[in-house]
């Protein structure tokens, strides 16, 4: 039995070194038949060297960027919404749009802020009610903005 078992491996081992032995050299045949005679280029006689030939995507040479500057990030956009007084508190009502940054859509965030206060990069310095006024500094810059009437607003 012993004999049997041994004879059925060793035929197996030979099919498959057979068959190994034949892709390889299909494979160097294929390569062979590709490559021309002066020793590198791919024969003329393929039939689809015309397309690379033609370039008909205008397909060319990828270009490295190098040492571009970043853009500053642009400045969101602030509108005084309103002023109020409630309970001897000046508040200032504002929206403040910030601009598009890749990757991420556009925000608008509603404020109420009094004197002195801050978000982010905004900070409310001086809220008079009589002129219908806000000073405040956004980015390091000082602004001063106006509440608009109803009739230009449109």
């Amino acid at each position: 039995m012993g004999k049997l078992l041994n004879g059925k491996n060793m035929k197996i081992g030979q099919n498959a070194l057979l068959i190994l032995t034949g892709c390889a050299a299909l494979t160097l045949a294929v390569r062979a038949a590709d490559i021309s005679p002066d020793g590198g280029s791919p024969s003329t006689d393929n039939p689809y060297i015309a397309i690379t030939t033609r370039n008909i995507f205008d397909l060319q040479e990828a270009t490295l960027l190098t040492n571009v500057p970043p853009e500053a990030p642009a400045s969101p956009s602030i509108k005084l919404v309103g002023i109020t007084t409630i309970l001897g508190d000046k508040q200032a009502l504002l929206t403040e749009n910030e601009p598009v940054i890749a990757g991420k859509p556009a925000t608008t965030h509603s404020l109420i802020l009094r004197e002195h206060e801050r978000f982010g990069g905004l900070e409310v310095l001086e809220i008079n009610p009589q002129a219908r006024t806000v000073r405040i500094k956004s980015d390091e810059k000082e602004s001063l903005i106006h509440l608009m009437s109803v009739e230009t607003r449109k």
